[in-house]
């Protein structure tokens, strides 16, 4: 039986669908773009109050970032997230079968998740990228750094998505909201005439279990939830 105070009216809402971000030429080989991550207020759902997530541009998922096949990339990465931000994720370890339950399930909260920084490093996944620019899980930068990136792009039209990657808090910082979309265009594909422009929606699927208020009623605050 469904607990009316945990529950959320299924499709409501619209469709979330990203901003699309193009780099802009530098010169006649060379494009460049800037994105930051910076905390923001969203709400997941029109029953939920605003929470605080992570993002990329202030987008949940981050913005779609739209290239073309062999168009060279610089993207630097920003951390704009204030140094003293509150992490944005509830951590616990919960018992055996209620991970998908809301609520932490009377588990104590893990408070070396609860303390750690802004550091953050992107990883491209699934896109050929030089080890220097692959955003390796040490390479990582804290609040008010950044780090550059090259990207070729020297491959096949096709659907990656691009998230952080630091060593050891990848889950986490990712379920804090740090992943996006990027585009890699052709003209093989665009030979095909797919249906494009809003007929196009680039689709990012993620799991997501809720905190709890002390009368149970879901709270928006995002609870990473493992056995």
């Amino acid at each position: 039986m469904t607990d009316p105070k945990t529950s959320l009216t299924r499709f409501k809402d619209a469709l979330r669908v990203p901003p699309i971000l193009h780099p802009h030429q530098t010169d006649e080989q060379r494009y460049r773009l800037r994105v930051h991550m910076r905390p923001a207020q969203v709400q997941l759902h029109s029953e939920l109050p605003p929470v605080e997530v992570w993002t990329y541009e202030g987008s949940l998922p981050g913005p779609i970032i739209e290239v073309s096949r062999g168009q060279r990339v610089q993207i630097e990465w920003i951390n704009a997230i204030p140094e003293d931000q509150p992490y944005p994720i509830t951590a616990v370890t919960a018992p055996d079968g209620s991970q998908n339950e809301p609520g932490r399930s009377g588990r104590p909260i893990n408070q070396t998740v609860a303390a750690l920084p802004a550091w953050t490093v992107v990883h491209l996944h699934g896109g050929r990228t030089a080890a220097v620019s692959d955003g390796w899980t040490e390479n990582a930068s804290l609040s008010g750094q950044s780090t550059t990136s090259d990207y070729t792009n020297d491959q096949q039209a096709t659907l990656l998505w691009y998230h952080d990657h630091g060593m050891g808090i990848t889950r986490f910082n990712v379920y804090a909201g740090l992943a996006g979309l990027y585009i890699i265009r052709d003209a093989e594909e665009a030979a095909l005439h797919l249906p494009a422009g809003p007929y196009e929606i680039p689709l990012l699927l993620q799991d997501r279990n809720l905190d709890t208020a002390a009368d149970g009623s879901l709270t928006g605050r995002l609870l990473h939830k493992i056995e």
